[in-house]
C-alpha cells in the first residue's frame, strides 16, 4: 500500500493545492478547520524526518481542496522527495 492508497481509503478529498509548512509556521496548519489529518508515520513509504518540534503531519482541508504538510525537515537535512 502506498501513501496514496491510504489516504484514499480514509477520504474522497483530493487536493488541488498543497502547501509544504517550514518552521514556525505550525499555526498555519493548526488553523486549517475541518482537516483530515495523517501523521507522517502512518503514510507508507512517506518520509519522517527528524527536526524536534516539528508536527510531522498532513492536513487535507475539505473547504479549500488543498493540503497543508508542516516540513519535515530542517534546512541542514536534504529533503528525500527532491533531486540532488
Amino acid at each position: 500500500m502506498t501513501a496514496v492508497d491510504h489516504i484514499r481509503a480514509r477520504t474522497d478529498l483530493v487536493p488541488r493545492v498543497g502547501i509544504v509548512l517550514g518552521s514556525g509556521l505550525g499555526a498555519v496548519a493548526d488553523a486549517v478547520q475541518d482537516a483530515v489529518s495523517f501523521a507522517y508515520a502512518e503514510l507508507p513509504g512517506f518520509p519522517q524526518g527528524s527536526v524536534a518540534g516539528h508536527a510531522r503531519a498532513l492536513h487535507l482541508d475539505a473547504l479549500a481542496r488543498g493540503a497543508a504538510l508542516p516540513a519535515p525537515f530542517g534546512p541542514l537535512q536534504p529533503d528525500p522527495l527532491l533531486p540532488p
